[in-house]
This record gives C-alpha cells, sequence and structure tokens, in this order.
C-alpha cells in the first residue's frame, strides 16, 4: 500500500487526491507517493492453547483478527491482551470466538492465557410439580454439573390442560 505524500500545483499543496482548477499558464504539478510503513503482529508463546493471527504484518489502521484456540481438553481461553510497547490495543470480541483490532503505528505483541473449564451446578425446579414437570437434558434429574461452555437443555412440560407460565433463572424471571 501507498499513499500520497505531497500534492502540488503551482508550487501550492493540493489537500486530498483531486485537484480541479482552470489552467492559464504553464504549471508544474509534482505528486509523490511513499510506502505505507508495514507492523508486525507477534504471539507470545503459551501453553494449552494456540493463537493464530491474521495478516501478521498490517498497515496502520488495517483490521487484523486474532483466534485464540484452546488445543488441551478441557481448556478454555483464560485472558487475551494485545499491546503496541507499553499502550494496549483495544480487542473486540466476535461472537464466533474471534477478535479484531485496529492496526496501530508500531508493532503489536498478543498475550494468552488458558485455564481449566470451571465446573457449573445446574439445578431445576418446579414450583408447582403437580402441574407439570421439568427435564434437564432429557432426563428427570433436578440437578447436574457441566462443563463452562457446555450446551443444556431444560424443558417444561405442562401435564393435562396446564400451561406454561414462565422461567426463572436464579430468582429473576424472563
Amino acid at each position: 500500500g501507498s499513499y500520497i505524500k505531497t500534492f502540488t500545483v503551482g508550487g501550492n499543496a493540493v489537500e486530498g487526491n483531486t485537484y480541479k482548477g482552470t489552467i492559464s499558464a504553464d504549471v508544474a504539478v509534482t505528486v509523490e507517493f511513499a510506502k505505507k510503513p508495514l507492523y508486525n503482529v507477534t504471539v507470545n508463546t503459551t501453553q494449552d492453547g494456540t493463537v493464530t493471527v491474521d495478516p501478521l504484518t498490517a498497515y496502520e489502521g488495517q483490521k487484523v483478527t486474532v483466534t485464540p484456540t484452546a488445543t488441551t481438553e478441557g481448556y478454555t481461553l483464560g485472558t487475551i491482551t494485545a499491546k503496541c510497547g507499553t499502550e494496549d490495543v483495544a480487542l473486540t470480541r466476535n461472537s464466533d470466538g474471534t477478535y479484531t483490532f485496529s492496526m496501530p503505528a508500531g508493532d503489536v505483541a498478543i498475550d494468552a492465557t488458558f485455564r481449566t473449564k470451571k465446573e457449573c451446578k445446574v439445578t431445576v425446579s418446579s414450583e408447582n410439580s403437580e402441574l407439570g414437570t421439568v427435564t434437564l437434558n432429557g432426563e428427570d434429574t433436578l440437578e447436574t454439573t457441566v462443563k463452562e461452555g457446555d450446551t443444556v437443555t431444560i424443558k417444561a412440560n405442562p401435564t393435562d390442560s396446564n400451561i406454561f407460565k414462565s422461567w426463572s433463572i436464579n430468582g429473576t424471571y424472563d
């Protein structure tokens, strides 16, 4: 990539990349292009996971995508940071688990840690069990432990002509 370093018409600087005007005498037009500097992205060594970066070199303002992946069973991303020198670079978390940032005018170092997934206890109950039952992952059990990030299926089953009224998660009704 390159950019316009200087653009002059008759010795006068032109703003932007276009000059439009009436010429009534000889005039010298000078345009000087310069190559945009490329900056590097490095990933510091990490355990229990990998981090890929695309692209590994970028111009200032270019979008860079960072993909952390746990490689050890039962692990997940713990922390991820990006720094340009001592300055933090803002990372945006995307719904697909990737992160993006806008390349600053300097090299960036990515640090990531991976940790064991937490165990999460799921407890379900029905306030009126004679009017309906609740199943957890297809079972009549009312309690299970899953790993952080696992999916559970909780189904409310009204009996006879009863209807399902509402859910409450940690005491808050939806």
